[in-house]
Parts: structure tokens; sequence; C-alpha cells
């Protein structure tokens, strides 16, 4: 290889280094994923095609609309502004752009006011949010408002968050399980209900703000239950675990009240049913009905009876889709013969759409 030959080869491997810091450790390099995001960089995944198009990637998220988010919107623009690019189907991206930018490390930085009201925003309209990851391997959707809320919450002077916290577990237009995901987060970060020791670095409040938060969050948690709120809404009853760690007596009382007529057992299998992809041949979207879970309400035996039933009525209609599904999850996993398999518990999403377009052509065919 001649000394010009090398020479080109070693500037190439530099440049490359450079554009793809992954590539190689090239002159003690790193790659920052946050940081690459918000300047768009051709080494993150999600913007490189942009290089090669006209057109921006079908996700991307211009910059002068994430600076007016982040900067300038208020309040009720940020509502109208999200809600729009979670219709488009970009309320990920939308998540991974916020907390790069609370995580942006220069004068720049997310301001406190402006935190807090990002933070407020998305606590109250969480609920409303629902997506599809579609990498194998990925993170739960849940944690992605943690992962914002932990970062904003970084730049919100210290005096100023329990103040910010304790009005967002006093606000009912934040959900109860929403509330329980913030307060899981915080009390991990305390080494409570968890196996792992606190983290001191990462703590958001003091614990005795921490222990102020749990009678708010409890007293909500109630009001859901009493009013009829937490099964109103696919996901409303996702706060009982964290209630359990509270107060064990209350939640068994609970699941022993909760299932007195059929609508209330659906959602209860719905609170049981997990959703997931599944490896065997092929990669699946799956659900995975948890027995044990179910059986903590009632009878499972006795709970395939009545939904059996249920499932042929108008009623049932009634029930958001995806409740449906996980209905239908549960009486396909019942009759199934897997017991001690693996695989026990989990039915492919295909197999469940398509039993349950059986059961809704059943019914109307019976209306007619």
């Amino acid at each position: 290889m001649s000394e010009g030959v090398a020479a080109n080869e070693e500037a190439a491997k530099n440049i490359l280094g450079i554009l793809f810091p992954k590539t190689g450790k090239l002159g003690g390099r790193y790659y920052d994923h946050r940081k690459f995001l918000i300047n768009c960089n051709i080494a993150v995944p999600e913007c490189f095609d942009r290089y090669f198009s006209l057109f921006l990637e079908d996700d991307a998220i211009p910059t002068t609309t994430m600076k007016k988010l982040i900067y300038d919107a208020k309040e009720s623009e940020l509502v109208a502004d999200i809600t729009r690019l979670y219709q488009n189907g970009k309320i990920i991206r939308l998540l991974e752009e916020i907390e790069a930018y609370a995580n942006k490390g220069d004068s720049k930085n997310v301001p406190s006011e402006r935190a807090t009201i990002l933070i407020r925003c998305l606590c109250r309209m969480w609920s409303s949010f629902e997506a599809e990851e579609k990498d194998f391997f990925t993170i739960p959707f849940a944690w992605r408002l943690l992962f914002c809320v932990d970062t904003l919450l970084e730049v919100v002077d210290m005096v100023e968050r329990f103040p910010l916290l304790q009005s967002i577990f006093e606000d009912k237009m934040v959900d109860p399980p929403t509330l329980a995901l913030l307060l899981q987060d915080f009390e991990t970060q305390h080494g409570r209900c968890t196996d792992k020791g606190p983290n001191e670095n990462k703590q958001a409040i003091s614990l005795d703000e921490l222990l102020a938060l749990e009678p708010l969050f409890k007293s909500r948690c109630i009001d859901a239950i009493n009013s009829g709120a937490a099964l109103l809404q696919y996901g409303g009853l996702n706060f009982l675990w964290m209630l359990s760690q509270l107060d064990e007596e209350l939640v068994k009382h609970i699941k022993e009240t909760l299932v007195t007529d059929n609508i209330s057992l659906a959602k209860v299998i719905s609170y049981c049913t997990s959703r997931g992809k599944t490896a065997v041949r092929l990669v699946v979207e799956t659900r995975h009905v948890n027995k044990e879970t179910l059986s903590e309400f009632i009878d499972v035996e006795e709970a395939y009876s009545r939904i059996d039933v249920f499932v042929t009525t108008r009623e049932f209609l009634l029930l958001p889709k995806e409740t449906q599904k996980d209905v239908i999850a549960f009486l396909i996993a019942m009759a199934s013969n897997k017991k001690g398999s693996p695989t026990e518990g989990l039915v492919a999403e295909e197999i469940i759409q398509e039993e349950l377009q059986k059961r809704v052509n059943a019914i109307q065919r019976m209306e007619v």
C-alpha cells in the first residue's frame, strides 16, 4: 500500500469516527444519543435517512416545532400541539426529544418554569396516550414518562419541586394510574417498594416529602374506586399494586368488592392482562393473562363461566376495544391446555383479533 493510499485510509477512518462515533473510539470520541438527537446528527439512527432524502423521516419533528414546545408555547398551545403529534403517531419521538432537551448541558437548558409546565402537561395527558413500541428489545412505554419527568425535575428549583408534585397529586386532571407511576419512581429512588437500595444521587424529593405524597395518592385512588372512574377507561385500575404497598388491607377489600358485575369483572381481567412480544419461530405480538393475579379478585373458574356467557351479549360490545381483546385473550387462555408450559397464558394478537371478530359477528346476527 502506497503512502498516499495509507494516508487517505486513515483520513477516511477519522471522518467516519467523527460522523459515526459508534464505529470506533477514534481520538476518544463518544456517542451521546440525546445531544446528537437534538442536533440531528447523522450518527443517530432516527436522523440518518434525512441526509439521503429530500424529506424528513416519517416520525421526525421539525426543530422549530420542538423549540416552540420546549421554550415558548402556552399551556393550551402545548396541549394542542402534543395532541396533534400523538395523533400523527409521533408521541414516542416527542418524548425522546423532550428528554433530550432536558438533558442538554449548555446555556439553553430548559428553564425551571418551562420544565414545570411540561411536567404538568405530560402528567395530565398521559392516560390518553397509547403507543406500540415497534422494536422487540425496547423499554416499556410507561418508562418514557418517568424519563421525561425525572430529567425535567432536575432543572426545577429544589424549593419548587415538592409544591409542584403536591399540586399534581391533587390535580383531578391527573389520573391515579399516572400518579402510581410517579410515586413508584420516587419510592424506588429512596429504596422503598424495591429490593434495591436507595439511590441518593437520583432522589428528586426528600423522604419526608415523599411520605407527604402517599396519603394524597391513597385519597385519589379511593375516590376513583368509589366514583367508578377507575372502571371507565382502559388501564384505569393500574394503581392497585402501588396502593397495596401502602395499604394492603384496603386493596384486599377493594378486590373482594370489585367484581360484583360483569363489566367490572371484564375490567379486572383487563387489569390482569399485559401486552408484549414473544419470539418462537417468529416474533409475534401477544397478550399474557396472569391467572394468579386474577385469582386475588375471584375464583378463576367462576370468572371463566361468567365471562363465557357475557361475551355473547350486547353489553360486551360496549367495552373499549382493548378491553374486549383482553377478555377474549382470557377465554382463549383458559380453554387451551398449556398448563406448566412457558407459553401458558400467552395468546397471539392475531388469534385474539380473529376470535373477537367471530364473537362480534355472532352478537350482531342475533340482533337482526
